[in-house]
């Protein structure tokens, strides 16, 4: 993996305006919830992004440069932090980023591998879908 370093990101600017990318007005009626969402979401301040906000745009690969330290954030002092869904979906949603990805974030793999260990070493928890974030964590720990 390459030696690049984390960008440190603006909170006050939103993900359109760090990226000087505008996805235009609003994306067509017919598209899904999530795509108007996402679509709405990058307009918002990245400091004001909620932990669900995170998950969502991190799951579709959207601003992994400037939002992924936000969410390793959130995640170091709380592997299993979550959004809208259950108990660890924005650890999901980061353990899940395409894995080319990574060999343009060494640091934030390393981060996250850490994060990855924690989460795998909790107890295990209640409900099916969350130790299914555990194994996919233990996975990725046990990885490269």
């Amino acid at each position: 993996m390459s030696s690049k370093k984390t960008i440190p990101v603006d909170r006050t600017a939103s993900h359109e305006a760090l990226e000087n990318d505008s996805w235009g007005a609003s994306p067509p009626d017919e598209d899904s919830f999530l795509i108007h969402e996402c679509h709405r979401l990058r307009r918002v301040p990245v400091g004001e992004l909620t932990t669900d906000n995170l998950r969502k745009l991190i799951g579709q690969n959207i601003g992994l440069h400037f939002l992924l330290p936000l969410a390793l954030e959130i995640l170091e002092s709380d592997p299993l932090a979550e959004g809208d869904f259950y108990c660890g979906d924005l650890l999901k949603s980061c353990l899940t980023i395409d894995s080319a990805f990574w060999g343009t974030a060494p640091e934030m793999y390393v981060r996250l591998k850490a994060i990855a260990v924690k989460a795998a070493q909790l107890p295990p928890l209640k409900y099916a879908v969350e130790r299914e974030v555990q194994k996919l964590a233990s996975a990725f720990a046990a990885a490269r």
